[in-house]
């Protein structure tokens, strides 16, 4: 293995395993400081001071037995990596100890000293990798924390602008040439929009981060599709078109969250 050896904590209470899986090691140069340890309740103990680079794990010793022996070493020690060596060649077990989190899955019979080697820089590498998307998962998700906080300091913003224009319009200040009138009304008109895209980069975000609140009632067909509309109003009739609903006598309500634009989550 290239770089610096890896340190090694070796779970076993069989004499002649142990001594066969040392023996594997010293043939393929494979690890630096070995620690060997008979009992589960001695390598919890070893975790619980000292993180090795890796953990061979027998699954049958005498203070733990099957799947609960690798689930407990998982649980100790979430960020090493581990081998488990097994004397039986059992499929479902050892897709079980893989989806708790165990790198491999080595039966004893076939332990070689590349086989080895190769397993321990396979499992080193992968929980490598594991450790490096969770760190840019957390990053992520700190990005979007960032991301609606500045969202809401541009809210308010947004309503103070709107709110100085439309006083503007309505002549607060005096009386508006036709231009002045345009320039205000494409003021109020990008406002609305830019408010609009906000909402829903904020809805978007909150659905990714899985923190979006669907509170579902029973709300009227034609008022929902009237409000719809409204919203895309000011694009629809920018293009020339004109906006028009078409809901279906029978359907008188529908069960959905109208105020979902409206709530902070």
């Amino acid at each position: 293995m290239s770089g610096p050896s890896p340190s090694v904590l070796l779970v076993e209470d069989n004499p002649g395993d142990a001594e066969l899986v040392r023996v594997r090691l010293e043939e393929g140069q494979s690890a630096g400081e070995v620690d060997c340890v008979t009992r589960l309740s001695e390598g919890l103990a070893h975790l619980g001071r000292k993180k090795p680079s890796v953990v061979l794990l027998d699954l049958n010793l005498p203070d733990s037995q099957g799947a609960d022996t690798f689930r407990k070493i998982v649980e100790t020690a979430p960020g090493v990596p581990v081998v488990v060596l097994s004397g039986h060649n059992d499929d479902a077990l050892a897709m079980k100890a893989l989806d708790s989190g165990v790198q491999d899955y080595i039966v004893k019979k076939d332990l070689t000293s590349q086989g080895l080697s190769r397993a321990m820089r396979f499992a080193i590498q992968r929980q490598a990798l594991l450790r490096s998307l969770d760190t840019r998962r957390t990053e992520r998700e700190n990005l979007k924390k960032q991301f609606l906080a500045n969202l809401s300091h541009l809210e308010p913003l947004l309503v103070r602008i709107r709110r100085y224009a439309t006083n503007l319009l309505e002549g607060v200040t005096g009386i508006l040439s036709p231009e002045q009138r345009d320039h205000l009304r494409t003021i109020v008109d990008s406002v609305d929009e830019l408010s609009a895209i906000l909402r829903d980069l904020e809805q978007t975000t909150f659905a990714e981060s899985d923190k979006l609140q669907i509170e579902q009632r029973w709300a009227a067909a034609a008022s929902l599709a009237g409000e719809s509309l409204s919203i895309l109003v000011d694009q629809i009739h920018r293009n020339k078109l004109s906006p028009m609903t078409d809901v279906d006598q029978d359907l008188l309500f529908a069960l959905c969250d109208p105020d979902i634009y409206l709530r902070k989550i």
